[in-house]
């Protein structure tokens, strides 16, 4: 229970500072993969991993695990909510959603198993004016999708 609290307590600080250097660093740390050498093949690793998330996802859209949420507010404006989804064993999913000025938002979801997070879903979007008329602004959303798949709280490569 003091790791999911330390987790959310981490989620408002980190949230709340919105500064150039946390955007870089999480670029640059999406781009170094870190491989890990097990007994099983990767491809093993990685549908063991796939098949623990269709088990989760399906409980989540069936609205099966118990939910517990907060919200948390940054420069007094709502900036993002937390919310922790729950059976018998403990906390499976948290999500984390959050928004970063007017033009950007992001949900994150860590998929847990055995108390350790197994994989990490981040959808990203930002939006853009392209065109249109004053009245009728057309507007485009660029979503990028980033998954991580872990064994031991170590990156793997899918």
């Amino acid at each position: 229970m003091k790791t999911i609290f330390f987790t959310a307590v981490l989620f408002s600080i980190v949230s709340c500072k919105n500064d150039k250097s946390k955007i870089l660093r999480s670029q640059s740390a999406s781009t170094d993969t870190a491989i890990i050498k097990r007994d099983l093949p990767t491809t093993d690793i990685t549908d063991s991993i796939k098949n623990e998330y269709t088990i989760l996802q399906a409980q989540l859209t069936a609205k099966k695990l118990q939910s517990s949420r907060f919200t948390y507010n940054c420069d007094e404006e709502p900036s993002g909510e937390v919310t922790f989804y729950s059976d018998q064993s403990g906390v499976r999913v948290i999500e984390h959603m959050y928004a970063e000025h007017s033009h950007f938002s992001a949900v994150e979801r860590y998929f847990i198993s055995d108390r350790k997070p197994f994989f990490i879903f981040k959808e990203e979007t930002v939006w853009n004016f392209d065109g249109g008329t004053p009245e009728k602004p057309i507007t485009k959303d660029d979503i990028t999708e980033t998954r991580m798949y872990l064994q031991q709280g170590l990156p793997v490569m899918s």
